[in-house]
């Protein structure tokens, strides 16, 4: 059986109840409002996203606002800003689904399954900041059409979001730090070191009213497959990657301490 970790329930809570993540109230300005008929029913959602006149940080907006037949249903607001998914995803385009599902900048629409009577789910980014990626926010319908926030990570960069389990539902594949690079005090250039910066991989819930979860199964094997290898989940500072081990033809992890003892701090 598959071993999961449920997704962050308290990020989910922080960022849609608890006033100490909501943004302080102000003059809103409008940023961009989108129209797209998410249940194919013909009723279009009506999204706005906006941002403090006095705003002097990052990202484009901080508020999503999602209405329909003039009624609202959710509202999303991130305190570190939001951000066109044309500028986070720059990267990783051929790890993502070709057909997007709507003529936005800011709001990126993918299929959450290859059975087209489930409504596609929408990612919001966040900006990076120095060496930490940006936020990452998944909203799909549940119950009723009801909008409904199933993933929602302060840091976690895209990798990719696709079908690597083949039961035509996309695996959600990301990182929640960047790797730093260092070499040892008498050659700092040489970066023999990476710190442990492993992919994640989660999955949707069976239903649409469940959290997203992270399968450590999955994980495991998409690192042993696409990074250097595992050491459970999560960026931690007891392991590093050596990029240069002596006499080896590739990377490898190691326990920090026992690597410094062979190539220095």
């Amino acid at each position: 059986m598959d071993r999961v970790i449920k997704g962050s329930l308290i990020s989910l809570l922080l960022c849609c109840i608890f006033p100490a993540y909501v943004i302080a109230a102000g003059p809103w300005k409008l940023v961009s409002s989108v129209e797209y008929d998410w249940r194919g029913d013909g009723i279009p959602y009506a999204v706005t996203l906006e941002i403090p006149e006095d705003w002097d940080s990052g990202g484009e907006y901080t508020k999503l606002t999602i209405r329909r037949n003039g009624k609202v249903l959710f509202t999303i607001e991130d305190e570190d800003g939001l951000t066109k998914h044309t500028i986070m995803t720059k990267q990783v385009r051929g790890m993502l689904p070709a057909n997007r599902l709507a003529d936005s900048a800011y709001l990126l629409f993918l299929p959450q399954s290859t059975d087209r009577s489930i409504p596609p789910a929408l990612l919001l980014f966040g900006p990076d900041y120095a060496s930490s990626p940006g936020s990452l926010h998944i909203i799909i319908l549940g119950g009723g059409g009801i909008p409904k926030l199933v993933f929602s990570e302060r840091h976690f960069s895209l990798s990719g979001y696709m079908d690597i389990t083949g039961d035509g539902i996309p695996e959600l594949i990301g990182k929640h730090c960047y790797a730093e690079v260092w070499g040892p005090a008498d050659d700092p250039m040489s970066h023999t070191y990476n710190s442990y910066a492993p992919y994640q991989v989660f999955q949707f819930g069976k239903s649409p009213d469940e959290t997203m979860n992270q399968n450590l199964r999955l994980s495991e094997k998409y690192n042993r497959q696409n990074y250097y290898g595992w050491t459970g989940p999560g960026c931690h500072e007891d392991h590093v990657v050596v990029m240069k081990p002596h006499g080896g033809t590739k990377p490898e992890i190691m326990q920090r301490d026992e690597a410094y003892k062979i190539y220095g701090k």
